[in-house]
């Protein structure tokens, strides 16, 4: 905060019970008070703070504070109290006695000190040996709301509870400090948020429900209740309204209020008695390999040519044991990028965001220009969080401006894409795509590998717009690979990359819907990790999440294998001649026109602390020293194939010892000094570092296409088109119905001539009639995991009548209810539902509840069974084609449920029978008509 005197905000400093409190000026009348220690248990969890009778008071009629006329010093700690009256207030100063009155009868003086935030207590405090002061807590300067004494606070009776002064952690800047104050009005509209006037129905000491948040930018706007006691909504001035609406409020295990929840970032209430959870680096940098490059120099391994497509296997696994909040890693994955490297003019032109890095990425701005990414991973913004990771879509037509993610949604923002911004077409009739992301099955089922491939398909033509800007005919088309699904996915529409060059004109035929594309290497990159510190010895300590990865016998973990890129005659000339090939990559490597590309692998680049102020990855914090010794990357050959992987070490210290169920952990606790960072297998017990949890993931929007876009979708919609419902592995539930391929709401923007879009249909037909699940598997890979299953749910049947031509839209993505009404009560579940069990459950001959199921529900699993849910499906089948109208099921036989303590929480889980377990996929033949309980 800013210095300075007369009220102001002082200095911040961390004192006693890592509490950070505030200095400023205070006066008598807004000390003295009822507080209450929440929850009250007994009479000394409630009293109050009044003045010694002997404390002399006179009116203040100047305005300015009154003095003491008398000493107080001598004031017994027993006296009665004396209250001070309206407009009667004197400066604390080192003479003037405060007396606590608790309600059980027990009272002692409070004396105040050369610190104005701290009042001493006198003799009869019974804790004097444990805690001899009060420290004073404000939501602003001079108003007090609360005291923090014996580790416990002491809300003063008529604030409201969420008063106070947050601080983001680190703070960088101005936006990571603030106050949530009453709002204006608060006095007339307390309790009810009905702002009609009066009391509005407050009862003797009920705060009040506006609030206001101002951060020291100079920002502010109003927080108002929901439904949900627990979130607030942002007002209009929200300069990030669109993309985090609300915010969500943390409690500590008794209940209090802690802090809360932004954009994925927690907020700690000063005085909250926690150690605060630092948002950002923990970890940052990259675990990453190179492939050979044309630029700046030609790599002689380099081959030219081959930019019309890149494919590769990925591993999927549970990085982490529960959804965390602000934590970002992306599991291996590539960037492409259009090749420019025959360009030397900016191809971002001022007023997009990466026009701004010019020190980092100019002077021409190549590989932020335009980007197709995205992959497997974890995310700050996902609005789902789940324990597995989920795979995302992603791409920017201008230089990061905005960001695409699937038909109707942009990366992790809620609200939804509009005209022009709209940049991917569904092409799958046999996948939903969720707005968040792709899911899969819980542990101890996510394991396996991801087929992906990218290929640039002649879908639309090339053409003109009338002020003469050429858009091209490369459409970056998404295939999957899966246990259970294989096939293309969705396309990018080519105007989504010509668009930017309507206002710069210098950059005609420069974007991915002209050039052919370059993968300059693949990573996973460490984005945000959080974490806690603290100080011992001259040492700052620090604890990460625990991020664990899966090893093989050999103690090896395969990143990603088999990438291959593609020429134009691979698969886009062909399709552009006329003939559809009757399978994508079948004849592929036996015309010669695929590239395996040399793997570099590059050094450890993950660093500890020093985000800059504008989050960039790990450029200032120092490298974490050692972590070589635990985990090397390096590249595999075998059978024909290459990887990208680790070697795990053997590890005397144990920070990453080997686990029972094939996992190996980076370390968790790290230490620096001095500038150096290194790992280490323990830390002090004073630092209480071991025993920290990391607040779970939270956030709580819905993605919704716009209404008049869903009325114009299902308006006279045939009952066989939906709308339908499933339900995800992440607790979520998707609505969707089924329209033409060419009528889906992400190309009815488009200016495109009637026979050019009956000819796109018609190929679209043609690819869902032949490109089948059977024709559409990528070039056979080296490594001999297992293919991961899709979780099934995503799954879908065209209807019959509309096998061909048809794809399905995804309307909503929410929470599941149990009735799906408005206004439900979403049975979101905790961080614990999404755990990992702990290493001896997860498998193995001789575990008798392998195959666990957690219920993603907090009622008991006879509620569940009888309730009005859908029918859930087998991991080895599709999802079912669900009406949205609620369908009455049987309980499940041979599921039984049972209950085991988790974390400290007792959860209800099912053990199937062994029969229902996902069944490992031969030849792609599906078991049906078994169940499982999925929920």
């Amino acid at each position: 905060g800013g210095g300075g005197g007369g009220g102001s905000v002082g200095a911040v400093e961390v004192i006693e019970g890592d509490v950070v409190a505030v200095d400023s000026q205070i006066q008598i009348e807004s000390v003295v008070g009822e507080y209450r220690r929440f929850p009250v248990e007994n009479g000394w969890h409630g009293g109050r703070i009044c003045i010694a009778p002997s404390t002399p008071i006179k009116p203040d009629t100047t305005g300015e504070p009154a003095v003491e006329e008398a000493s107080g010093a001598s004031v017994a700690d027993t006296s009665p109290p004396v209250s001070v009256g309206s407009g009667q207030s004197v400066s604390v100063g080192p003479h003037c006695a405060l007396q606590w009155c608790n309600d059980v009868g027990a009272a002692w003086g409070l004396h105040a000190t050369d610190d104005p935030r701290v009042l001493a207590t006198g003799p009869t405090n019974p804790y004097i040996n444990q805690c001899a002061n009060f420290t004073l807590l404000e939501s602003s300067p001079g108003h007090i709301i609360g005291f923090l004494f014996n580790d416990d606070v002491y809300r003063r009776v008529g604030t409201h509870p969420l008063e106070g002064t947050y601080r983001r952690f680190p703070v960088l800047n101005g936006w990571h400090v603030g106050r949530i104050t009453l709002g204006e009005g608060a006095d007339d509209d307390v309790g009810n948020g009905s702002g009609s006037g009066g009391d509005g129905g407050r009862k003797d000491g009920e705060a009040s429900s506006t609030l206001l948040w101002t951060n020291e930018a100079g920002s502010s706007w109003d927080l108002h209740p929901t439904e949900n006691p627990d979130a607030f909504l942002t007002g209009g001035t929200n300069p990030y309204h669109e993309s985090f609406p609300e915010i969500t409020i943390k409690r500590a295990p008794d209940g209090r209020e802690i802090g809360f929840s932004f954009q994925s970032e927690l907020y700690w209430m000063d005085g909250c008695g926690v150690l605060p959870q630092q948002s950002c680096e923990g970890l940052k940098g990259y675990i990453s390999m190179a492939l050979p490059r044309n630029h700046p120099e030609v790599d002689p391994d380099f081959m030219p040519g081959f930019g019309y497509g890149v494919s590769f296997f990925v591993s999927v696994w549970p990085l982490i044991e529960a959804p965390i909040a602000s934590f970002q890693i992306g599991l291996p994955s590539t960037w492409i990028s259009p090749d420019n490297s025959d360009f030397f003019e900016p191809l971002c032109p001022p007023g997009t965001l990466a026009s701004t890095w010019g020190a980092d990425r100019g002077p021409y701005f190549r590989d932020v220009f335009q980007t197709i990414e995205g992959g497997l991973g974890y995310w700050c913004s996902t609005r789902f969080g789940s324990v597995a990771p989920k795979y995302r879509m992603n791409g920017t037509p201008n230089g990061y401006n905005h960001e695409v993610s699937t038909p109707g949604f942009g990366f992790g923002k809620p609200s939804p894409l509009r005209g022009v911004e709209l940049g991917l077409a569904a092409v799958s009739n046999r996948l939903l795509i969720p707005p968040d992301g792709f899911t899969f099955p819980l542990p101890p089922h996510c394991s396996g590998m991801l087929g992906n491939a990218w290929m640039a398909l002649p879908l639309t033509p090339e053409r003109a717009a009338k002020d003469g800007r050429p858009t091209g005919n490369l459409c970056w088309t998404l295939f999957l690979e899966s246990d259970n699904f294989a096939g293309p996915v969705a396309f990018w529409i080519p105007e989504i990359w010509s668009e930017l060059s309507s206002t710069y004109r210098t950059i005609d035929g420069r974007g991915l819907d002209s050039r052919p594309g370059l993968t300059r290497g693949a990573a996973m990159e460490v984005n945000t990790v959080p974490y806690f510190e603290a100080a011992s010895d001259g040492t700052v300590y620090a604890k990460v999440p625990r991020l664990s990865f899966p090893v093989d016998e050999d103690g090896v973990t395969v990143l990603l294998s088999d990438l291959k890129m593609y020429s134009e005659g691979a698969l886009f000339a062909p399709t552009r001649d006329g003939t559809l090939p009757s399978a994508p990559f079948a004849a592929v490597d036996d015309k010669g026109q695929t590239w395996e590309p040399g793997m570099t692998v590059r050094p450890w680049e993950l660093k500890h602390g020093g985000c800059d102020n504008d989050g960039s990855i790990g450029t200032t914090g120092p490298v974490i020293q050692g972590i070589d010794a635990y985990a090397k990357p390096l590249t595999l050959k075998q059978d024909g194939g290459s990887a990208f992987a680790l070697q795990w070490l053997p590890d005397p210290t144990g920070v990453t010892s080997a686990v029972a169920d094939g996992f190996r952990n980076l370390p968790e606790f790290l230490a620096t000094k001095d500038g150096v960072c290194w790992a280490v297998p323990e830390v002090p017990p004073g630092t209480k570092l071991v025993d920290q949890q990391f607040q779970p993931h939270d956030l709580t929007d819905e993605y919704v296409l716009p209404q008049e876009v869903i009325t114009a979708v299902t308006a006279e919609l045939d009952p066989a088109l939906g709308p339908f419902s499933a339900r995800l592995t992440d607790g979520s539930e998707l609505e969707y119905c089924w329209c033409r391929f060419i009528d889906q709401p992400a190309l009815k923007h488009l200016d495109w001539p009637m026979e050019e879009r009956n000819q796109l249909q018609v190929r679209i037909e043609e690819i869902h009639a032949q490109w089948t699940e059977d024709k559409c598997t990528l070039p056979p890979r080296s490594v001999a995991a297992p293919l991961i299953s899709l979780d099934p749910e995503q799954l879908v049947t065209p209807p019959v009548g509309f096998e061909v031509g048809y794809v399905p839209v995804v309307l909503r993505q929410r929470w599941a209810t149990a009735d799906n009404g408005a206004g439900a009560t979403p049975t979101k579940k905790t961080a614990v539902d999404d755990q990992r069990p702990p290493p001896e459950q997860r498998g193995g001959d001789e575990d008798p509840e392998v195959g666990i199921h957690m219920l993603h529900r907090t009622r008991s699993y006879d509620e569940a069974m009888s309730a009005d849910l859908r029918p859930l499906q087998s991991f080895g089948g599709r999802g079912s084609q669900r009406q949205l109208s609620p369908v009455r099921v049987s309980p499940v036989p041979d599921v039984k449920p049972f209950h085991r303590v988790v974390g400290g929480i007792v959860i209800e889980m099912s053990t199937p029978n062994p029969t229902q377990l996902p069944q490992t996929r031969k030849k792609r033949k599906r078991q049906k008509g078994k169940k499982c309980l999925i929920m």
